[in-house]
């Protein structure tokens, strides 16, 4: 969040804050919503599961993504290629 002003145009930044809330509330919702599911389904240990999976998943996202560009470059709005589906 801290480096959107740097890396997104200003006509994207507003599309760009939107989704962030979006999957901001959407994870406040499922992450407990998933943990509950399968701390019903097998015991406490479940809910670790679910969370040390979630904490697997970001920080696999995060050595995969690429960085921002530096020194005020901008960044073409592309998917990368480790979340394309084809």
């Amino acid at each position: 969040m801290i480096f959107r002003h740097l890396v997104l145009p200003f006509a994207y930044r507003a599309r760009a804050m939107a989704s962030f809330a979006l999957m901001m509330r959407l994870g406040m919702f499922l992450g407990p919503l998933i943990s509950a599911a399968a701390i019903h389904v097998s015991n406490v240990r479940g809910g670790f599961v679910v969370q040390l999976a979630a904490t697997v998943l970001a920080g696999w996202l995060m050595a995969r993504l690429p960085d921002p560009p530096r020194n005020g470059q901008r960044m073409h709005a592309q998917t990368p290629h480790v979340l394309r589906l084809a």
